[in-house]
């Protein structure tokens, strides 16, 4: 039987659960032995940890549950009143983790470039624009003498200079060719 868990509802304040439950897991997993170190292990020690603020449990009762199920399983050296003088250890450095902030790396940005057009295009050209330029920010200026009649193909929406209309040109955009899709072939 499948039950469906709506996530979406306290979305905001449960993010900060997460973040908190998972370091409270890493630290109470740095006990476990190393012979019995696997991601279901981990995973699972996570999911309780979570499970157990979001209900609203402090976090050195969230330490001792995990401790409690890592020893049934007898994954974990340290006896309980090893991990009571622990305790105030781990709650300072989860306070520690949480108030040190991580710099994002920054996102490489795509290379930009002008495009001169100086004569119509052709199919060719309109095709390369339509499939191969998704990977650069680009803009493109008609430059040039172009007839009267010539409309600008539709893979330049949005991407055109102002200057269009001192040349004459017609900026009616025509439908695109359809993109090239790969076909798929079954394997004999």
């Amino acid at each position: 039987m499948w039950t469906l868990i709506d996530f979406r509802f306290g979305l905001r304040r449960a993010s900060g659960f997460f973040g908190r439950a998972n370091t409270l897991a890493s630290l109470i997993y740095r006990y476990v032995y190393t012979n019995r170190r696997c991601n279901a292990l981990y995973n699972l020690c996570k999911k309780k940890a979570i499970a157990f603020k979001n209900l609203g449990i402090e976090d050195e009762e969230v330490l001792r549950s995990l401790y409690e199920f890592l020893a049934s399983l007898h994954c974990i050296p340290i006896s309980a009143e090893d991990l009571e003088l622990y305790l105030p250890g781990m709650i300072r450095e989860a306070d520690a983790r949480k108030a040190q902030k991580k710099e994002k790396p920054p996102k490489p940005g795509k290379e930009e470039f002008l495009v001169l057009i100086d004569e119509p295009i052709d199919e060719e050209a309109e095709e390369f624009f339509m499939n191969e330029m998704d990977d650069y920010n680009w803009k493109a200026v008609f430059n040039g003498k172009f007839p009267k009649d010539y409309k600008i193909p539709i893979c330049f929406a949005g991407r055109l200079i102002a200057g269009n209309r001192s040349l004459g040109v017609q900026t009616i955009l025509t439908r695109a060719k359809e993109k090239i899709i790969d076909e798929w072939v079954p394997m004999e």
